[in-house]
């Protein structure tokens, strides 16, 4: 029987799923408006399992990557990294940059990563992994949203069904 949290990260993945443009929408008005729907999503969650078979942690797997065309008439795919997280996890915006220079190296196209925050710590969140080594120095930003963090009202008041979610 599936642990409370892992129940609710399937609801999750069903909602963004079922839901997509009107999740893409809410969360990146800027991203929807370049993406051409009359190419249908095409949901990844299997060749992430195949990427991450292959690290020396394999319980790594983001909860969404999903395929889309954008405008323009030419074939330029954009790759959407979707992690829900529910708990403040020290390794996270680690695992979020393992992520995307996985999903990067395999399909060299343009990555868009969020990270859904579920849990009520507003202390908690990162958005940024940082590596310095004698020099070596790396940052990967990443955006994020904090559910627990915003108006129950205004939400109420969104016309996009996703905000109820």
């Amino acid at each position: 029987m599936p642990e409370p949290f892992q129940k609710y990260d399937w609801l999750w993945k069903d909602v963004i799923t079922e839901l997509f443009e009107e999740f893409l929408l809410f969360f990146s008005p800027d991203l929807y408006e370049q993406v051409d729907f009359s190419y249908p999503p095409q949901f990844l969650e299997q060749e992430l399992q195949k990427i991450y078979l292959e690290s020396q942690n394999n319980r790594r797997i983001a909860d969404k990557l999903v395929k889309l065309q954008l405008k323009g008439g030419h074939e330029q795919w954009v790759y959407v990294h979707i992690e829900v997280q529910g708990d403040n996890k020290r390794n996270f915006p680690k695992r979020m940059f393992q992520s995307f220079y996985r999903i990067y190296e395999k399909y060299e196209w343009e990555v868009y990563a969020l990270a859904l925050f579920t849990d009520e710590d507003s202390k908690y969140n990162k958005d940024v992994y940082q590596y310095d080594f004698f020099g070596t120095k790396l940052t990967y930003h990443y955006k994020t949203y904090r559910i627990a963090s915003q108006s129950e009202s205004a939400l109420l008041k969104s016309q996009n069904p996703f905000a109820l979610a």
